[in-house]
C-alpha cells in the first residue's frame, strides 16, 4: 500500500517536472539556456564516474534521478517509435565520456 502510494507520487512528480522542462524547451528564447543548463549539470557531474566521487561537488542521487527521468520522457517520442527519427539524426557522440 505504502509502496504503491510512493510510486504514484514519484510518477506524478516526474510527469510534472517533465511538463515544466518540456514547456521551457518549447519556448524559443528559453531553449538554448535550458539546454546549456542541462549540459552544465552533466559536465559538473562527470566526477560521479569515479569509484568514490566527492559528494560535495557533485549532485545528489535524487536530483540526477529526477533529471534523467525528465530527459528520458523527452526522448519518449522516438524511443517508443524509432521510425519517427532517423538514426543518423541522433548524435551519439555526446554519450561518450570525455
Amino acid at each position: 500500500m505504502l509502496n504503491s502510494a510512493f510510486n504514484t507520487a514519484r510518477q506524478t512528480l516526474h510527469t510534472e517536472q517533465h511538463e515544466l522542462l518540456f514547456s521551457l524547451i518549447k519556448l524559443r528564447e528559453a531553449r538554448e539556456p535550458v539546454l546549456d543548463y542541462v549540459a552544465n549539470i552533466l559536465d559538473l557531474n562527470v566526477a560521479r564516474l569515479r569509484m568514490n566521487p566527492d559528494r560535495v561537488t557533485t549532485s545528489s542521487d535524487g536530483f540526477l534521478l529526477n533529471l534523467f527521468s525528465c530527459l528520458l520522457q523527452l526522448c519518449s517520442p522516438f524511443l517508443n517509435d524509432p521510425k519517427k527519427v532517423h538514426s543518423t539524426a541522433l548524435q551519439t557522440v555526446c554519450f561518450l565520456p570525455p
